[in-house]
């Protein structure tokens, strides 16, 4: 039972207040919303630091932003490339997202959300740094494409510095995308890419300049 546990018990506490408030400021939105379907705007792909909420942050209500978040918003080898070796290295999950963000719901938008002071972006830098070989736990499995992005970088004036990392993190997984069957398919409706960067320490989100634009066909006006 929740009432045993008192944070779950104030996570369903702050529910009801939530959703109280909103059917006071609107009470179709609940009803509007359960008949979808749903028409978010975007994709976002980012990190699942819990310091990184992209409805908070974004002041967006439930429909407006379809979400893929996990550890570093990293993306495995693109699916396309490794269907011989799915088991293995294929990011079904996020190829299948991708896949029904843009042939199913039509977003126009994908973004791809770094942070500053990320966890799993510093675990790689500090692996890279190392130099030993890989340990074979779950989560170091899931950063070594960080781990090799860190390898391929020049040596920086800071050695702790993190930041270089974490924007070219941003930028090869929006490579990933673009590298992808979904963003090359010339049937599908036409979307663009983004790489941004939100700074925990100022609540601020910025572009970083990395648009990119899908092979596929005009929308409808």
């Amino acid at each position: 039972m929740a009432s045993e546990f008192p944070v779950l018990n104030a996570l369903l506490a702050d529910n009801e207040k939530w959703a109280t408030g909103v059917e006071n400021a609107d009470p179709n939105f609940f009803p509007t919303s359960a008949k979808g379907p749903q028409r978010p705007g975007v994709l976002w792909i980012g990190c699942a630091d819990s310091r990184v909420p992209e409805s908070v942050i974004t002041e967006s209500q439930p429909g407006r932003i379809f979400v893929h978040r996990n550890i570093a918003k990293c993306r495995l080898t693109p699916l396309s490339f490794v269907l011989q070796s799915i088991s293995q290295f294929g990011d079904l999950n996020s190829e299948s997202i991708l896949t029904f963000a843009v042939g199913s719901l039509h977003v126009s938008h994908v973004i791809v959300v770094g942070h500053t002071e990320c966890g799993g972006v510093r675990a790689a830098h500090k692996a890279a740094q190392a130099g030993a070989p890989p340990a074979d736990d779950p989560v170091s499995k899931w950063i070594r494409p960080i781990v090799e992005i860190a390898l391929s970088l020049p040596p920086s004036a800071d050695p702790q510095d993190i930041n270089p990392l974490i924007r070219a993190n941003i930028g090869a997984q929006v490579e990933k995308i673009v590298n992808t069957v979904t963003f090359q398919d010339k049937n599908l409706p036409r979307f663009h890419v983004h790489g941004w960067l939100y700074d925990l320490g100022t609540g601020r989100l910025r572009d970083l300049s990395m648009t990119q634009q899908s092979l596929g066909k005009e929308r409808p006006e």
